[in-house]
């Protein structure tokens, strides 16, 4: 199968997808990137755009659940109550909003829909893998927990190849120390920030503490 690419989102998110299944590897899958000019000349279609043996094209999100099924991967990666929540992902607009919700979800789980990875964790580290290599140490500790479950997907077999092939850096993970740094800064910018009446009120609860 060729699969047509092009800059958006949802073809990158097809190509992590292709890649993480083995599917590029194997070569069960050929990757091809095309501009949006040769894309309409050679294929009058929106990319991207899954072409079969067959001819038979599918294009879309739907490409991801197809490259799922001919890994024969879908009793795992796609449980009945994972279906919505994934293509839920691949319209919403990656913005704060969207980070905090995940954040807030992956505080007491190892994956998006629990412990083990799913179809909507590989769609969301397609479209966040752009986004989530430019943090600072101050965003990661912010969104800590995003970036525990990024860390992790980024060191899979089939993921790891895919960033390196693709020259994208891997993120440095957060130590201790990092977040440790972050916070007494984030203190030290509270306190020069400080009003009168709040002073009165830490130094208050401070002495309560000491006794």
């Amino acid at each position: 199968m060729d699969l047509l690419l092009d800059s958006s989102a949802e073809s990158l998110v097809s190509e992590v997808l292709a890649n993480y299944l083995q599917l590029v590897r194997t070569k069960r899958v050929r990757v091809l990137r095309l501009g949006t000019a040769a894309a309409k000349q050679v294929t009058g279609d929106k990319l991207p755009l899954l072409v079969s043996e067959g001819e038979t094209k599918v294009s879309g999100s739907a490409i991801f659940e197809v490259l799922v099924h001919t890994a024969f991967a879908e009793r795992i990666l796609i449980p009945t109550k994972d279906v919505l929540r994934y293509n839920e992902y691949v319209s919403r607009k990656v913005d704060e909003a969207l980070l905090n919700e995940l954040n807030t979800t992956l505080v007491s789980t190892t994956f998006i829909a629990g412990h083990h990875i799913t179809l909507a964790d590989l769609v969301l580290f397609g479209l966040l893998v752009d986004e989530i290599a430019l943090w600072d140490t101050a965003q990661k500790v912010k969104f800590v927990s995003l970036t525990r479950w990024f860390v992790h997907l980024q060191n899979l077999p089939g993921l790891r190849e895919f960033l390196e092939r693709s020259d994208r850096n891997l993120i440095v993970p957060l130590t201790l120390a990092d977040v440790q740094a972050h916070e007494a800064v984030s203190y030290t910018h509270l306190r020069a920030h400080e009003t009168g009446r709040n002073l009165v009120c830490r130094l208050l609860l401070e002495k309560k503490k000491q006794r």
